[in-house]
Protein backbone atom coordinates (compact mmCIF):
# COMPACT_ATOMS: atom_id res chain seq x y z
CA UNK A 1 0.00 0.00 0.00
CA UNK A 2 1.39 3.29 -0.77
CA UNK A 3 2.79 5.25 2.35
CA UNK A 4 0.41 7.89 3.98
CA UNK A 5 2.84 10.57 3.21
CA UNK A 6 3.68 10.12 -0.61
CA UNK A 7 4.68 12.46 -2.69
CA UNK A 8 4.71 13.88 -5.70
CA UNK A 9 8.05 14.57 -7.90
CA UNK A 10 7.73 17.13 -10.90
CA UNK A 11 10.97 16.70 -13.01
CA UNK A 12 12.67 18.32 -15.94
CA UNK A 13 15.82 19.53 -17.67
CA UNK A 14 17.15 22.91 -19.14
CA UNK A 15 20.41 22.60 -21.46
CA UNK A 16 21.44 19.70 -23.90
CA UNK A 17 23.87 16.72 -23.56
CA UNK A 18 25.15 16.72 -27.09
CA UNK A 19 27.88 18.90 -28.09
CA UNK A 20 27.34 22.81 -27.79
CA UNK A 21 30.13 24.84 -26.97
CA UNK A 22 27.72 27.73 -26.27
CA UNK A 23 26.40 25.48 -23.26
CA UNK A 24 28.77 23.99 -21.38
CA UNK A 25 26.62 22.54 -18.42
CA UNK A 26 23.90 20.61 -18.06
CA UNK A 27 21.14 20.32 -15.38
CA UNK A 28 18.18 18.38 -14.17
CA UNK A 29 15.84 18.96 -11.12
CA UNK A 30 13.10 18.04 -9.05
CA UNK A 31 10.51 19.89 -7.25
CA UNK A 32 8.64 17.70 -4.44
CA UNK A 33 5.12 18.23 -3.17
CA UNK A 34 3.06 16.82 -0.63
CA UNK A 35 0.08 18.83 -1.34
CA UNK A 36 0.98 20.14 -4.77
CA UNK A 37 -2.63 21.52 -5.28
CA UNK A 38 -1.93 24.95 -3.56
CA UNK A 39 0.99 26.01 -5.68
CA UNK A 40 -0.92 24.28 -9.22
CA UNK A 41 -3.32 27.41 -8.15
CA UNK A 42 -0.94 30.07 -6.99
CA UNK A 43 0.15 29.69 -10.67
CA UNK A 44 -2.76 29.00 -12.28
CA UNK A 45 -3.87 32.42 -10.94
CA UNK A 46 -0.78 33.85 -12.43
CA UNK A 47 -0.70 32.53 -15.66
CA UNK A 48 -4.72 33.69 -15.76
CA UNK A 49 -3.77 37.62 -14.87
CA UNK A 50 -0.72 37.71 -17.78
CA UNK A 51 -2.91 36.07 -20.09
CA UNK A 52 -5.67 38.45 -19.20
CA UNK A 53 -3.37 41.88 -19.02
CA UNK A 54 -0.83 40.84 -21.76
CA UNK A 55 -3.35 39.28 -24.31
CA UNK A 56 -1.64 36.26 -24.93
CA UNK A 57 -3.44 33.05 -26.41
CA UNK A 58 -3.63 30.53 -23.57
CA UNK A 59 -2.00 27.83 -25.58
CA UNK A 60 1.47 30.12 -26.54
CA UNK A 61 2.00 31.21 -22.76
CA UNK A 62 3.88 29.20 -20.85
CA UNK A 63 6.57 29.57 -17.99
CA UNK A 64 9.35 28.57 -19.66
CA UNK A 65 12.21 30.13 -18.33
CA UNK A 66 14.03 30.29 -22.29
CA UNK A 67 11.10 32.06 -22.93
CA UNK A 68 11.13 35.17 -20.42
CA UNK A 69 11.22 38.47 -21.82
CA UNK A 70 10.45 42.03 -20.71
CA UNK A 71 7.03 42.11 -21.11
CA UNK A 72 6.13 38.97 -18.91
CA UNK A 73 9.17 39.32 -16.71
CA UNK A 74 6.71 40.39 -13.31
CA UNK A 75 4.10 37.50 -13.74
CA UNK A 76 7.72 35.16 -14.30
CA UNK A 77 8.95 36.94 -10.97
CA UNK A 78 5.76 35.97 -9.51
CA UNK A 79 5.68 32.66 -10.56
CA UNK A 80 9.05 32.16 -9.32
CA UNK A 81 8.42 33.13 -5.59
CA UNK A 82 5.32 31.44 -5.49
CA UNK A 83 7.23 28.24 -6.47
CA UNK A 84 10.04 28.56 -3.49
CA UNK A 85 7.32 30.00 -0.65
CA UNK A 86 3.98 27.39 -1.45
CA UNK A 87 3.97 24.47 -0.73
CA UNK A 88 7.66 22.58 -1.96
CA UNK A 89 9.12 19.69 0.78
CA UNK A 90 12.14 20.29 -1.76
CA UNK A 91 14.05 20.90 -4.79
CA UNK A 92 17.22 19.48 -5.68
CA UNK A 93 19.23 20.32 -8.96
CA UNK A 94 21.82 18.09 -10.92
CA UNK A 95 24.46 19.85 -12.04
CA UNK A 96 26.58 18.26 -15.26
CA UNK A 97 29.72 19.69 -16.20
CA UNK A 98 29.83 18.39 -20.14
CA UNK A 99 33.45 18.59 -20.45
CA UNK A 100 34.02 16.56 -17.28
CA UNK A 101 31.29 14.12 -18.12
CA UNK A 102 32.56 14.18 -22.13
CA UNK A 103 28.94 13.99 -22.47
CA UNK A 104 29.38 16.18 -25.86
CA UNK A 105 31.27 13.72 -27.81
CA UNK A 106 29.03 10.75 -26.79
CA UNK A 107 26.54 8.98 -29.04
CA UNK A 108 22.94 9.32 -28.59
CA UNK A 109 22.60 6.15 -26.99
CA UNK A 110 25.28 6.68 -24.19
CA UNK A 111 23.99 10.24 -24.30
CA UNK A 112 20.17 8.94 -23.30
CA UNK A 113 22.02 6.34 -20.74
CA UNK A 114 23.39 9.17 -19.19
CA UNK A 115 20.61 11.50 -18.75
CA UNK A 116 18.68 8.78 -17.45
CA UNK A 117 21.64 8.46 -14.92
CA UNK A 118 21.03 12.23 -14.25
CA UNK A 119 16.89 12.11 -14.23
CA UNK A 120 17.05 9.02 -11.23
CA UNK A 121 20.38 10.54 -9.39
CA UNK A 122 18.31 13.72 -8.93
CA UNK A 123 14.93 11.42 -7.66
CA UNK A 124 17.09 9.20 -5.83
CA UNK A 125 18.45 12.32 -3.92
CA UNK A 126 14.63 13.21 -2.53
CA UNK A 127 13.84 10.22 -1.65
CA UNK A 128 16.94 8.88 0.43
CA UNK A 129 14.86 9.31 3.46
CA UNK A 130 13.52 5.68 4.24
CA UNK A 131 9.88 4.73 3.27
CA UNK A 132 9.70 7.83 1.10
CA UNK A 133 7.41 7.37 -1.72
CA UNK A 134 6.17 9.44 -4.95
CA UNK A 135 5.21 9.73 -7.88
CA UNK A 136 7.18 11.41 -10.38
CA UNK A 137 5.89 13.07 -12.88
CA UNK A 138 8.03 14.97 -15.63
CA UNK A 139 8.73 16.22 -19.26
CA UNK A 140 9.65 13.22 -21.37
CA UNK A 141 12.23 13.49 -24.07
CA UNK A 142 12.33 10.78 -27.02
CA UNK A 143 14.16 7.49 -26.01
CA UNK A 144 16.53 7.26 -29.18
CA UNK A 145 16.38 3.96 -31.68
CA UNK A 146 18.95 1.25 -29.81
CA UNK A 147 18.42 2.42 -26.32
CA UNK A 148 17.41 -0.49 -24.16
CA UNK A 149 15.20 0.79 -21.66
CA UNK A 150 12.79 3.86 -21.09
CA UNK A 151 12.93 6.90 -18.95
CA UNK A 152 9.99 5.54 -17.20
CA UNK A 153 11.33 1.94 -16.38
CA UNK A 154 14.94 3.46 -15.08
CA UNK A 155 12.60 5.96 -12.90
CA UNK A 156 10.44 3.14 -12.03
CA UNK A 157 13.47 1.24 -10.39
CA UNK A 158 14.09 3.83 -7.58
CA UNK A 159 13.55 2.48 -4.38
CA UNK A 160 10.52 4.66 -3.81
CA UNK A 161 8.86 5.02 -6.98
CA UNK A 162 5.78 4.11 -7.16
CA UNK A 163 4.51 5.41 -10.77
CA UNK A 164 5.94 7.60 -13.66
CA UNK A 165 3.90 9.53 -15.71
CA UNK A 166 5.66 11.67 -19.15
CA UNK A 167 4.20 15.15 -19.82
CA UNK A 168 4.36 17.45 -22.31
CA UNK A 169 5.63 20.88 -20.14
CA UNK A 170 2.55 22.90 -20.95
CA UNK A 171 0.20 20.45 -19.64
CA UNK A 172 1.77 20.87 -15.76
CA UNK A 173 2.58 24.28 -14.13
CA UNK A 174 4.87 21.90 -11.94
CA UNK A 175 6.55 21.24 -14.51
CA UNK A 176 6.95 25.08 -15.46
CA UNK A 177 7.99 25.85 -12.19
CA UNK A 178 11.08 23.97 -11.89
CA UNK A 179 11.90 24.44 -15.42
CA UNK A 180 12.20 27.82 -13.93
CA UNK A 181 14.17 27.33 -11.13
CA UNK A 182 16.64 24.96 -13.20
CA UNK A 183 16.98 27.89 -15.88
CA UNK A 184 17.79 30.11 -13.08
CA UNK A 185 20.97 28.12 -11.59
CA UNK A 186 22.07 27.49 -15.04
CA UNK A 187 22.10 31.01 -16.21
CA UNK A 188 24.05 31.62 -13.28
CA UNK A 189 26.70 29.35 -13.82
CA UNK A 190 26.55 30.19 -17.90
CA UNK A 191 26.84 33.66 -16.83
CA UNK A 192 29.75 33.96 -14.32
CA UNK A 193 31.76 30.69 -15.33
CA UNK A 194 31.43 30.53 -19.02
CA UNK A 195 30.86 33.69 -19.96
CA UNK A 196 28.34 33.76 -21.91
CA UNK A 197 26.70 37.06 -23.07
CA UNK A 198 24.83 38.76 -20.29
CA UNK A 199 20.71 38.90 -20.38
CA UNK A 200 19.15 41.32 -17.96
CA UNK A 201 16.01 39.42 -18.37
CA UNK A 202 16.96 36.37 -17.26
CA UNK A 203 19.79 37.60 -14.80
CA UNK A 204 16.95 39.39 -12.79
CA UNK A 205 15.12 36.04 -12.83
CA UNK A 206 17.89 34.35 -11.44
CA UNK A 207 18.68 37.02 -9.02
CA UNK A 208 15.01 37.08 -7.14
CA UNK A 209 16.02 32.96 -6.91
CA UNK A 210 19.49 34.08 -5.36
CA UNK A 211 17.60 36.51 -3.30
CA UNK A 212 14.91 34.10 -1.85
CA UNK A 213 17.14 31.65 -0.70
CA UNK A 214 19.96 34.59 0.94
CA UNK A 215 22.85 33.22 -1.30
CA UNK A 216 25.00 35.12 -3.84
CA UNK A 217 25.70 32.78 -6.01
CA UNK A 218 25.19 29.13 -6.91
CA UNK A 219 27.70 26.70 -6.50
CA UNK A 220 28.08 23.18 -7.55
CA UNK A 221 27.61 21.35 -4.72
CA UNK A 222 24.93 23.88 -2.41
CA UNK A 223 22.37 23.05 0.50
CA UNK A 224 20.09 25.64 2.03
CA UNK A 225 17.59 24.75 4.34
CA UNK A 226 14.97 27.88 4.31
CA UNK A 227 12.70 28.97 3.22
CA UNK A 228 12.91 25.60 1.38
CA UNK A 229 15.17 22.39 1.22
CA UNK A 230 17.43 23.64 -2.25
CA UNK A 231 20.05 21.37 -3.08
CA UNK A 232 22.43 21.57 -5.81
CA UNK A 233 24.13 18.55 -6.20
CA UNK A 234 27.29 17.88 -9.29
CA UNK A 235 26.85 15.17 -11.35
CA UNK A 236 29.60 12.23 -10.01
CA UNK A 237 30.90 9.87 -12.85
CA UNK A 238 30.12 6.27 -12.51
Amino acid sequence: MPHPAASFIFLDESGVLHGDSAQPFFAIGAIECHRPEGLQEALSQVKERAIKDLRIHPRIFEFKFSRVTQRTLPYFREALVASLRIAPLSVAILLVDKEESRASVGNPTKLWQLYCECATGVVRTQLQIPERQAVVLCDGLNRPRGAATSLQDELRSVPGVLNVLLLESEASLLIQAIDLLVGCVLFDFRDRVSGARKDPVKRELADIVLGELRLKEFAQEQLVLSPVRFEILPWAKK
